[in-house]
């Protein structure tokens, strides 16, 4: 895992859980999401996250986040996909994000299964959720 801006990646999957029989492991490393402008999406991803990609040409960039990557593909509209982060202080974390232009979805509460979450709008059909465990 890798902490981003006081967050720690919670998409990163360590290994297998299940294999069908015969099937070699395999570990989740990257998801697309399409977004019509990708310029502004990763201005907003730097100016909200400080998160710059590794990779970049006029139709697509790749951006790490720890052991996972984001891949943006620029497309003719935009697709929904929320990117879920663990946080050990989701009111900090979304304060923070909202302070540096992002736009609140869902401010944060507590979840019946045991969290504390938070939502932010992010550029095109991007949603990011906050999520701090409770101590039971």
């Amino acid at each position: 895992m890798k902490t981003v801006q006081g967050l720690v990646v919670l998409m990163a999957m360590s290994g297998p859980s299940v294999l069908a029989q015969g099937a070699s492991p395999m570990k989740v490393n990257h998801v697309h999401a399409t977004v019509k402008d990708l310029p502004a999406a990763l201005e907003w991803l730097e100016k909200v996250f400080e998160i710059r990609p590794s990779f970049k040409t006029d139709q697509m960039a790749s951006i790490p986040l720890g052991a996972f990557i984001v891949i943006l593909d620029r497309g003719e509209q935009d697709y929904p996909l929320t990117i879920g982060f663990e946080t050990d202080d989701c009111d900090r974390d979304f304060g923070r994000a909202v302070r540096r232009g992002a736009a609140p979805i869902e401010s944060p509460n507590n979840k019946a299964w045991g969290v504390r979450a938070a939502y932010i709008k992010g550029p095109g059909g991007l949603r990011f959720e906050y999520e701090q465990g409770l101590n039971t």
